[in-house]
């Protein structure tokens, strides 16, 4: 998904129709593989039920859709539904679920204010700042 992220990028920035393809190609190929996929459901009803992901039993996923294809979309505008880049990009920075917090309430709980140190260990907290700074770049 990695590649699908870059070449939507790279489409949005050249407006070069083969990223596009090559973006779309590769989600398509990821969603048509997942889409029959149900989150596995926790008999217990613990919290690690907000936790699970479809592609992993061990590490949170966002939803890959948003951030890889929101830049490919055109405005709000352009779709009866609304849902054009900028909804998406909101869902990824400020919305929050019961399965995905947006990245706003992940740095504000995740982060320590006093110290400025993610709530985890440190080994695990250098994987994290590094995600941030990826999306950022």
């Amino acid at each position: 998904m990695g590649l699908a992220q870059q070449a939507a990028f790279l489409y949005w920035y050249t407006g070069e129709e083969k990223y596009a393809r090559f973006a779309y190609d590769l989600l398509d190929t990821y969603l048509t593989g997942i889409a029959y996929r149900k989150e596995p459901i926790d008999l217990s009803h613990s919290h690690i039920q907000t936790l699970v992901g479809l592609t992993s039993f061990e590490v949170i996923h966002e939803d890959v859709l948003f951030d890889v294809i929101a830049v490919v979309l055109d405005d709000d505008k352009t779709y009866a539904n609304g849902h054009g880049n900028h909804y998406y990009l909101d869902q990824i920075l400020n919305q929050t679920s019961t399965r995905q917090w947006g990245l706003t309430e992940l740095i504000r709980k995740g982060f320590d204010a006093q110290s400025g140190l993610w709530s985890e260990c440190p080994g695990y907290s250098v994987n994290v700042v590094k995600d941030f700074t990826d999306f950022v770049k």
